[in-house]
């Protein structure tokens, strides 16, 4: 129990038998004593449910892109199929592009180079490209597919670029599972 809720019971049980001693000619009335101050609190606005939702769905990505690739990146000339998924939480009322650039070393068989949807649904979409490659490709030229919504009032936008093949990345000599030593302490 925290002193507040202590205070007003303790001032509720004074009153209650003042006012019973008022009431009744048997006595001096009792001497109340007072409450102990408080600290002063902040006041805090009650939490909103509908606003509380709105700040979570607000934190969410509009959608996620990634891409169903062949498992290892070719290194001969071929044909080869790509397919862009873009998974979006709730359905988005803007217009959205989806596009796909091709390098030089391959040509696109299937599919759009650029796509204008009226609006992103809800769940899952997902547009699937054949590739030929005349060369295997390489990271400095790869093939990305990029994304783009904008709401025509200019309220939000977003944008989402994957390439194919990934650049790998370097890894930092040393072992990661081990822990940095400590470091000297303050005033040491």
């Amino acid at each position: 129990m925290n002193k507040r809720a202590y205070s007003n019971i303790v001032l509720a049980a004074a009153l209650a038998a003042a006012t019973t001693a008022c009431n009744s000619s048997e006595g001096p009335a009792p001497q109340v004593a007072p409450a102990p101050p408080e600290p002063a609190q902040e006041a805090q606005p009650a939490p909103n449910a509908a606003l509380e939702q709105a700040t979570q769905d607000n934190m969410q990505a509009p959608f996620v892109l990634t891409l169903v690739t062949p498992t290892k990146v070719p290194d001969k000339a071929g044909t080869y199929t790509i397919e862009a998924q873009i998974k979006a939480p709730r359905e988005l009322d803007a217009p959205t592009t989806i596009e796909i650039v091709i390098p030089k070393v391959a040509k696109l068989n299937k599919g759009q180079d650029r796509e204008v949807l009226v609006n992103l649904p809800a769940g899952l979409t997902s547009r699937s490209f054949e590739v030929e490659l005349i060369e295997p490709l390489s990271e400095a030229e790869p093939i990305k597919i990029r994304v783009d919504m904008r709401d025509p009032q200019g309220t939000f936008g977003a944008h989402a670029e994957k390439v194919y093949p990934e650049k790998k990345k370097v890894k930092k000599p040393g072992n990661s599972r081990v822990p940095k030593p400590p470091q000297g302490r303050p005033g040491g």
